[in-house]
């Protein structure tokens, strides 16, 4: 102890020594923790798919087994029956005993074997079934009312079994075989109102089960039951239970599919529920409960409806297709209220139809609802009114969806516009100028003046009326609008003209020529606007008045050579007129497109051809009339061809010259081009056709004429050419 030293003062520790760090050991994810050993208490654990040998020996097995005690039952009652072993009350009642022991076990078993105590309750109910239908059907035992009962006791028992288990097979068997009673022990015809009511009360049952269960197949099997037997009684049996089963399976039938998003038990139960009525209210049994059946059948597809928004006939969906077809029964439905009164005023039951659809429509901006009330509207007008009349209140009918649509600040109106105008052109086209009277006067005729409106309310609904701005769609069909009307209005005027001139009192010759006349100036017009309006419009117009132009200068041109009268003077005649006219309107189109765009442009480009063509027709145009006017007007004998010849020869080289000198005032070769081939081919006239037919005065004066404006073109060039080379 005494060698221990004093505790001296503790020194500072050495630095510690950097060890590698080891990887952060993580916790396994929760998704990979083992599952608990037993599932949770009540939790229904899902049954793994079976294999092939599992299906075999599981459910194929069971199946045959099932079958085969089923048919071993009837056998046996079939042959206790043959052989006299048991009376027939004992075998019925031991059949029920043995449904009601096979239904038991399967009931004890279902809660560990799901399917296959299904399917021993199934089998249970099927031998109590044959059991009760042998007692009314073979034996007599029990009176078909009661028999039907018991049946239906038994079918109920096994949907509340199936309810309660919630296995979708056994409640579309127990709902077969509840609708199967009547027909598997006879019906009667005095029997129909008791059987629609027993109809009535399973459908109730059986489609609240599956409903609340949702039951695709038992639902389906509920409906298609309800309405097939329905039918083979709805016409003996009383109107009101009829129309009360229409309505109720019906409406409810459509309210489940709907909302479930099924589309087969919609359709059976919308077209079931329509052909009951229509079978209620057949030889004229027509009354308001007709009407108010209609009604509840239509109440589900509004409410559907309703509840969504509504996407206008864009967003078609099932309910929307029902919608649409509605009105239409309701007005079959309405119609059977009073057929004499609904005879006389045609069109009532549609307007009627179309009140509360334009309602609901206009007060909350359905589009969908806007669209069925106008088209019923549309129907009424075009049912009651004859003749032009439907026209015109067609006619109305667009233009107030228009302005009402511009009034509200909607969207769909145009459209629905649209429908309605076309319903008035096509009256006006193929039921109206059929019966035109042929004495009718033109352009101020009742056919001729509803044309105008129905041009009047085409271009009305192309102008932009809404406050926002278009889209591109609207801004095509506006575009659509504008080129009909046009057409409309093309069409109309060049129809009218040709009936005019059928109705002046002068010979046939002189009329044709003037309607000719008159049919060029109006396309040169119509031309001009679809032009200068193209610009705003889009291609398509333009395209369409530069055919209109090219149409009414080829049509000039075949006047000339087969209606042109002979006293009709040249250069200052009617048709002479017209050529100018024509010039000058292709001229000042040319001229005012030009302006607005560059010669690479489209707009450049649809100048250049006006260009050419007034080149053309003042080429060919004024070539015709110098020989026209030297055949008129010259000297007697060959002098007066020999003057139009000449005359000819010098307008085609002062063209060729003019041709030239534009073509380098406006620094356009093709302009240039053009004037040489004229004179090129004055050149050639004058070489071969001049020099051999004129005498030598006229001869003499060709040649001038082509030395001096050879001469002046050639100066031309080399002028442009120094200038070229001193710049």
């Amino acid at each position: 102890p005494s060698a221990q030293a004093a505790p001296s003062a503790p020194s500072p520790a050495p630095a510690p020594i950097p060890l590698p760090k080891a990887p952060p050991v993580s916790a396994p994810p929760a998704a990979a923790a083992e599952p608990p050993s037993e599932p949770l208490p009540g939790a229904r654990v899902r049954p793994s798919e079976p294999g092939l040998e599992e299906w075999i020996g599981g459910r194929g097995l069971l199946a045959v087994g099932v079958v085969a005690l089923l048919l071993a039952t009837g056998y046996l009652l079939k042959l206790s029956f043959e052989r006299g072993w048991i009376s027939p009350p004992l075998r019925c009642v031991g059949g029920v005993a043995a449904g009601i022991v096979v239904g038991a076990i399967g009931w004890r078993l279902q809660e560990r074997y799901r399917t296959y105590g299904a399917a021993l309750i199934g089998c249970g109910a099927g031998i109590i079934y044959i059991a009760v239908w042998s007692a009314a059907r073979l034996y007599g035992l029990m009176p078909p009312a009661t028999a039907i009962a018991a049946l239906a006791l038994v079918s109920i028992s096994l949907a509340v079994c199936a309810f309660a288990i919630d296995v979708e097979a056994l409640g579309a068997t127990a709902a077969l075989g509840a609708f199967l009673a009547p027909v598997v022990l006879g019906r009667h015809a005095a029997q129909a109102n008791l059987l629609l009511i027993y109809l009535a009360a399973l459908t109730a049952g059986l489609g609240w089960v599956a409903g609340v269960r949702r039951w695709r197949l038992a639902a389906l099997v509920v409906a298609a039951s309800t309405f097939g037997l329905g039918l083979g009684i709805a016409g003996t049996a009383t109107q009101f239970g009829v129309v009360a089963l229409a309505a109720g399976a019906g409406g409810a039938g459509l309210l489940l599919g709907l909302e479930a998003g099924w589309w087969e038990l919609p359709l059976i139960s919308f077209f079931g529920g329509w052909l009951l009525l229509a079978t209620a209210a057949s030889g004229g049994r027509g009354s308001p409960i007709i009407v108010l059946g209609a009604l509840v059948l239509a109440a589900p597809i509004w409410a559907r409806v309703l509840r969504r928004p509504d996407e206008g006939l864009a967003g078609i969906r099932a309910e929307t297709v029902y919608l649409m077809l509605t009105p239409v029964l309701i007005a079959m439905a309405i119609w059977t209220l009073s057929p004499a009164t609904f005879r006389s005023h045609p069109g009532l039951d549609s307007l009627i139809v179309a009140v509360p659809f334009l309602a609901v429509g206009y007060l909350r901006a359905r589009p969908t609802f806007s669209a069925i009330g106008v088209a019923a509207l549309v129907i009424a007008a075009w049912l009651h009114w004859s003749g032009l009349g439907a026209v015109i209140a067609l006619l109305a009918i667009a233009v107030a969806v228009a302005l009402a649509d511009h009034l509200l600040d909607r969207f769909d109106g145009r459209t629905i516009a649209v429908a309605a105008l076309g319903a008035a052109l096509y009256h006006l086209v193929t039921r109206d100028l059929i019966h035109r009277p042929i004495a009718e006067a033109a352009f101020v005729g009742s056919w001729a003046l509803a044309l105008w409106a129905t041009t009047a309310v085409t271009a009305a609904l192309a102008t932009p009326l809404r406050r926002r701005v278009d889209s591109e769609d609207d801004r095509r069909l506006r575009v659509g609008l504008f080129t009909l009307a046009a057409g409309l209005l093309f069409v109309g005027v060049t129809a009218e003209i040709g009936r005019l001139s059928g109705q002046v009192p002068v010979d046939g010759y002189t009329a044709n020529f003037a309607r000719g006349i008159a049919t060029v100036i109006w396309w040169l017009l119509a031309g001009a606007v679809l032009v200068h309006t193209g610009r705003r419009l889009g291609a398509p117009v333009r395209t369409a008045g530069l055919l209109a132009l090219l149409a009414s200068l080829l049509y000039l041109g075949a006047i000339d050579f087969t209606t042109r009268t002979a006293t009709d003077p040249a250069f200052w005649g009617l048709w002479a007129i017209t050529l100018w006219l024509a010039a000058a309107v292709v001229v000042g189109l040319a001229a005012s497109v030009g302006r607005a765009g560059e010669p690479n442009s489209t707009d450049g480009r649809v100048s250049l051809m006006l260009w050419a063509a007034t080149g053309l027709t003042l080429f060919l145009g004024v070539t015709g009339e110098l020989g026209r006017f030297f055949r008129l007007h010259g000297a007697a004998g060959d002098s007066r061809a020999l003057a139009g010849s000449l005359a000819i020869s010098a307008w085609w080289l002062l063209f060729a010259a003019g041709l030239v000198i534009l073509g380098f005032r406006r620094g356009r070769k093709q302009i240039r081009i053009a004037g040489l081939a004229v004179a090129g081919l004055a050149l050639t006239k004058v070489i071969v056709s001049d020099l051999s037919s004129l005498d030598a005065l006229y001869r003499v004066a060709s040649v001038l004429i082509l030395g001096l404006v050879s001469l002046s073109l050639a100066y031309l060039y080399h002028r442009q050419d120094r200038r070229r080379t001193e710049g």
